[in-house]
């Protein structure tokens, strides 16, 4: 093959890899454009920024270029339409990355975010998807507190209940009560006269009062304290006190 052609075909293969690895990196690009998703721990501005260097990568400069040399335009009608075409492009780049941002969030924002008004700009995005975290972090910091209480309020009461067995029990007072006055078990039925003969023996056959070595001095023990002095032990007079 002489050494022109040799030339030639060199710089054609050149040609089309770079064309074809343009079109690889495009590709590439938008597929990950599309599977892109905001990681746990992830940042919104860091997401944000990540899904426009993806959308720059899928759809470059010369995408979007317009052959204006075949139309009669003066410089100035160059240079406008040039410019509305530059702002044509930012925008549908901003809109891109917008709709690929809110189906990437996290399905705790995404859930909250689409009902909410459609943003205007990536940065409104952004700060809407901000709005809703913060409000997702107070519900789970206050719910976190609202659980501890109870747990403590649990434990609190584990505590008791191990400390005092028998604080809610009726049952087992009403039987100390009982042990603790003599009681029997079926005391209702046995013991319907305990006052009856416990009283019976500090009075004799004929209903006086039967002093012993337990009694004896009660009556008259009992009236001092109470500020009753002289108060008869016989029955006599008593209506004066």
């Amino acid at each position: 093959m002489p050494g022109d052609q040799k030339s030639r075909w060199k710089t054609l293969v050149e040609g089309l890899s770079g064309m074809l690895k343009k079109i690889s990196n495009k590709e590439s690009a938008r597929r990950k454009l599309v599977e892109r998703r905001q990681e746990m721990g992830e940042g919104l501005e860091e997401f944000a920024r990540d899904l426009m260097n993806l959308v720059e990568a899928a759809y470059p400069e010369n995408a979007f270029g317009m052959e204006l040399d075949s139309i009669k335009l003066n410089d100035e009608q160059r240079t406008g339409l040039k410019e509305e075409n530059d702002k044509m492009v930012k925008r549908f780049k901003e809109e891109i990355c917008m709709e690929r941002f809110k189906a990437g969030l996290l399905p705790e924002l995404r859930e909250k975010v689409i009902f909410m008004k459609a943003p205007s700009s990536l940065a409104e995005a952004i700060a809407q998807s901000k709005r809703v975290d913060e409000l997702n972090s107070t519900i789970k910091a206050e719910t976190r507190k609202r659980l501890e209480k109870i747990e403590v309020k649990a434990a609190l009461a584990e505590v008791n209940e191990v400390w005092d067995p028998y604080q809610n029990d009726a049952q087992y007072y009403h039987e100390e009560f009982k042990e603790s006055n003599g009681f029997s078990e079926n005391w209702e039925e046995d013991d319907k006269n305990w006052d009856s003969e416990q009283m019976d023996q500090y009075y004799d056959d004929e209903g006086q009062w039967f002093p012993h070595g337990s009694n004896e001095d009660w009556g008259e023990e009992y009236c001092q304290d109470q500020g009753y002095q002289n108060c008869p032990m016989d029955g006599t007079d008593f209506e004066k006190y």
